[in-house]
C-alpha cells in the first residue's frame, strides 16, 4: 500500500490508502458532508478544514478532501498520526506557552 502525501486548502494529509473514487461518484446520504462508498461499504466524510480532518483521522474514518482549483477530490483513509509528529507538536506548544508566559511575566525567569 503506497502512502500519498497531499496538501489541499492548507489541509495536510498523508493517506494510508488512496481510493480511486471521487466524491461525486459516491452515494449521497442524509447529511451533505457524508456519502457512502459501495466499493468498500463505508461512509466517507468530506473534510473542509484541518480540524475536521484531524477529528475524522482520530476516529479512523474514510475521508474526502477537495482540490478546489481543479474541482477534484482525494478520497481515502488518512494515515494515523505518528508519535514523532505528536511529540513535535507538543514541543512547539510548550515553547509557545513558555514564550508567552515570559512576555506576560518578564521578571519571572530572571
Amino acid at each position: 500500500m503506497k502512502r500519498v502525501e497531499t496538501t489541499i486548502r492548507n489541509i495536510e494529509c498523508t493517506f494510508e490508502f488512496k481510493c480511486d473514487k471521487q466524491w461525486d461518484d459516491l452515494e449521497t446520504q442524509v447529511a451533505s458532508n457524508i456519502k457512502f462508498c459501495n466499493q468498500c461499504q463505508k461512509d466517507v466524510y468530506l473534510c473542509k478544514t484541518q480540524d475536521e480532518l484531524d477529528h475524522a483521522r482520530s476516529l479512523g474514518r474514510c475521508i474526502s478532501i477537495e482540490r478546489v482549483e481543479v474541482r477534484m477530490f482525494t478520497t481515502g483513509v488518512p494515515a494515523p498520526l505518528t508519535n514523532p509528529s505528536i511529540e513535535s507538536l507538543l514541543k512547539e506548544a510548550d515553547a509557545l506557552y513558555a514564550s508567552r508566559k515570559k512576555l506576560a511575566n518578564p521578571n519571572e525567569f530572571d
